[in-house]
């Protein structure tokens, strides 16, 4: 029995049909708490940012600047982008440059 084809060129193994995931593009400059939730979590890969999350760290004093128009709360994109990237840290390329768990460099 012959063996199946391997498909070299991916992009025929999908379709237009096939959505693609949404880019920061997609998003408004602005949004509301619901779509800025979703845009930490589609574009940045921040999960733990649900709108009632967002809400509470408001609330404290902490999470992304937000601007209030009347009772609506509106994100801008690139406050949302610099939130995410102080909550990502640096980029690390190997776990021997992160520091060990009791905060102190290791040696060597």
């Amino acid at each position: 029995m012959p063996s199946p084809a391997i498909h070299t060129n991916l992009s025929s193994l999908f379709d237009a049909s096939t959505p693609r995931p949404r880019q920061a593009e997609d998003f408004p400059v602005r949004m509301p708490r619901r779509e800025a939730s979703d845009y930490l979590k589609e574009v940045h890969g921040l999960n733990r940012h649900e709108p009632a999350t967002l809400t509470k760290m408001a609330t404290e004093g902490r999470g992304p600047p937000f601007y209030k128009n009347g009772r609506w709360v509106l994100y801008a994109r690139d406050d949302l982008d610099r939130y995410a990237a102080e909550r990502l840290g640096t980029v690390h390329h190997s776990t021997a440059e992160y520091p060990s768990i009791g905060g102190r460099p290791r040696n060597g």
